[in-house]
């Protein structure tokens, strides 16, 4: 019984590796972020869905089809450093498998081609880089339930490369970059600040398909109905 029981589980987790990145999901941005400046918080510490200038920072959402993770933004890297400030470029994306709150890989997306990838990276987040500047604006907190400086750079060393593609809409607008996420398996969780200063954070969570867990429930079941009819 046990041994049925524990190879029908096996199976949903070996098909839950498989194809998780088969299917596609979407996401809005729903994600706010805290008015932040020299470390306090000004204007009440208002929490907004994008803080700044909409035009260059907005991000819209991203949609997930196969292992390509793609993301729709009117930030490009063209933009890193044209706002008057060299700290101001594209944030790496980071990922938190399991979603248990350590960030367990980074890509850096301010390239074309091919992104560096950062293993339990080692990383400066918006107010690491922003707060000595007294005259910005910047998003310096996420997560309004449990606020939290946002990650926005990966320091470590690179530990490989995957596949980024960036693709510029019209007037420097509505763009979109394609990211190769082969090898995670989901539920995996995700945040991006646009650019280092997180001025629109965009985050959520890659949850496991509804049809492994469907078949998941249905080899379980099998399972059961063998351990009943041996009992």
């Amino acid at each position: 019984m046990k041994k049925t029981v524990s190879v029908a589980l096996t199976l949903v987790f070996l098909l839950g590796l498989s194809v998780s990145g088969a299917l596609a999901y979407t996401f809005n941005d729903n994600t706010l972020v805290q008015n932040w400046n020299q470390g306090a918080a000004y204007g009440g510490g208002a929490w907004q869905d994008v803080i700044g200038d909409t035009n260059v920072f907005d991000t819209f959402g991203a949609n997930l089809s196969g292992n390509t993770f793609t993301i729709f933004t009117n930030w490009n890297p063209s933009k890193d450093g044209d706002l008057g400030y060299s700290q101001v470029k594209t944030a790496d994306l980071f990922i938190d498998v399991g979603c248990n709150g350590t960030w367990d890989f980074a890509v850096r997306l301010d390239t074309a081609g091919q992104g560096n990838v950062y293993a339990n990276p080692l990383y400066n987040t918006s107010n690491d880089i922003f707060a000595p500047l007294t005259s910005l604006i910047y998003g310096g907190k996420y997560n309004e339930a449990s606020p939290t400086f946002a990650p926005v750079e990966a320091t470590s060393a690179a530990t490989g490369s995957t596949s980024v593609v960036w693709t510029l809409g019209s007037g420097g607008l509505n763009n979109q970059v394609a990211v190769d996420l082969t090898g995670l398996a989901s539920p995996y969780c995700f945040f991006w600040g646009t650019a280092t200063c997180a001025n629109d954070g965009f985050s959520d969570k890659v949850p496991l398909p509804p049809s492994v867990l469907l078949l998941g429930s249905g080899l379980l079941g099998l399972g059961l109905v063998r351990w009943r009819r041996q009992g």
